[in-house]
């Protein structure tokens, strides 16, 4: 628009006022939160990074209470799901579960050599905790792509662990800077002397590094060392290379999680609302491949399939019976081929996924697509039972491991997955999230016991 100033004469633009820049605010609760998140990192990296375990439960505790504390004040206004309720307790059992551990409060569970082990190790338990709390932080906050998890999973995945917190990754710096402006703003507003924040600031520094140098006097000289000693025993302080690991460490890993918990509240609703309709549009733009191709192609699959089974029909189904097959004894007979049956059956999974996105919506409804596409789940669940069948065979006759255990949860879990996928082709009902609840409770109540 243009106007003309009474004054000078002159012309000015005025800029429509959805383009003007809204600068940064910041409230009060994210200001105490976003100093929390220090501890929350210093926490994280005392249980990653920290060589004792005595105390490492502890740190686990306090981390997960600031961060589930944190993620519920946040979004306090947001009506809690039943999916973000369930991963909530996923993320907490999983976590009292490994501080219980450290805590020795778990007895034998398996026979030597596998004394004292539990079904998952220490580092993947842990890996499984982050996963749970990405995954309950987005569904808590509501910016699941389609408002809960769905066949956009690995757009959520994309969005949780790398756009939302790296794009938010100096949030706590710009928090913090906004709150202390705003503090000097209230007191110049009401005309009171200002607080001589940068002075005390550097005092406090300063303090911390004489005691840094005083400290490492007291290392380098017996003399001063005991000029000083019982002074310095009331502030008894090492500044070693573990320590300052563990400082560093701490920040970035602080700025991260209160960029996925604080980005995750500042995520607009009408960015999403793009994004996601970006993703339909490119869905949509691949849908071009006809019935003929993709039925052909998953035909092609079955019926090497069906060959595969014919040839060796023999040798994998000896487990059902309990019989093994001639020249075998049953440790060979159980591991060999177990996860080549399990990546067979990922590549079909890949396979369909590609079918059901890219063919277009004849072929979709279509039965001859439908047929082929059930028939090849039938085989993949064939291939999953035939796995499951060994490792019954292998664990009647040498007991249970915790590795024996990880692979019948992996066929189980796949299993489901072909079980899942053929119901929703025959009833057009979305159980996609289902299985992942499937999978995320077995897993937490493996940890847990």
């Amino acid at each position: 628009m243009e106007q003309t100033n009474s004054v000078s004469g002159s012309r000015t633009f005025q800029l429509p006022a959805e383009a003007a820049k809204v600068p940064f605010g910041a409230s009060g609760t994210e200001i105490i939160f976003a100093l929390l998140s220090f501890l929350a990192g210093w926490c994280y990296s005392k249980v990653s990074l920290g060589f004792d375990t005595e105390v490492r439960h502890w740190y686990l505790l306090v981390l997960s209470g600031i961060l589930s504390f944190t993620v519920e004040y946040l979004n306090r206004e947001k009506k809690r799901s039943a999916e973000s309720i369930l991963l909530l307790s996923c993320f907490l059992s999983c976590t009292a579960a490994l501080a219980l551990r450290d805590l020795g409060a778990y007895g034998q569970l398996f026979s030597y050599p596998y004394h004292g082990d539990r079904v998952w190790d220490w580092w993947q338990l842990f890996f499984f905790i982050h996963l749970f709390f990405v995954w309950y932080v987005l569904s808590r906050s509501g910016k699941m792509l389609e408002g809960e998890t769905g066949h956009l999973l690995p757009a959520d995945v994309l969005d949780a662990f790398v756009i939302i917190p790296l794009g938010s990754l100096f949030l706590r710096i710009r928090t913090l800077l906004f709150g202390i402006k705003k503090l000097f703003a209230k007191s110049e507003k009401e005309g009171s002397r200002q607080f001589p924040w940068m002075s005390v600031l550097a005092v406090v520094l300063s303090m911390g590094i004489l005691a840094a140098a005083v400290s490492l006097l007291m290392q380098a000289d017996d003399i001063f060392s005991s000029i000083f000693e019982d002074i310095y025993d009331l502030f008894d302080f090492e500044l070693d290379e573990v320590f300052m690991m563990q400082l560093v460490f701490s920040i970035p890993v602080g700025a991260w999680l209160w960029g996925l918990m604080g980005g995750s509240c500042r995520y607009k609703d009408e960015t999403l609302i793009s994004r996601r309709s970006g993703i339909y549009a490119v869905l949509r733009d691949i849908k071009k491949v006809s019935a003929k191709v993709w039925t052909f192609v998953i035909a092609l699959f079955s019926v090497v399939y069906i060959l595969y089974f014919a040839i060796q029909g023999t040798y994998l189904f000896s487990a059902f019976i309990g019989k093994l097959p001639e020249g075998f004894i049953v440790s060979e007979y159980a591991r060999r081929g177990f996860f080549e049956l399990c990546k067979v059956m990922a590549l079909n999974f890949l396979l369909l996924w590609l079918a059901t996105r890219s063919a277009d919506d004849q072929t979709r409804e279509s039965k001859g697509f439908k047929t082929a596409c059930l028939v090849l789940l039938g085989e993949s669940m064939l291939f999953s039972l035939v796995s499951i069948s060994k490792l019954v065979l292998y664990i009647s006759s040498f007991g249970i491991t915790p590795l024996r255990i990880q692979s019948s949860w992996l066929a189980a879990v796949l299993l489901m997955g072909c079980a899942a996928w053929m119901y929703s082709l025959l009833t057009g009902k979305k159980v996609f999230k289902y299985w992942m609840y499937f999978g995320a409770l077995t897993l937490t109540a493996l940890a847990v016991i």
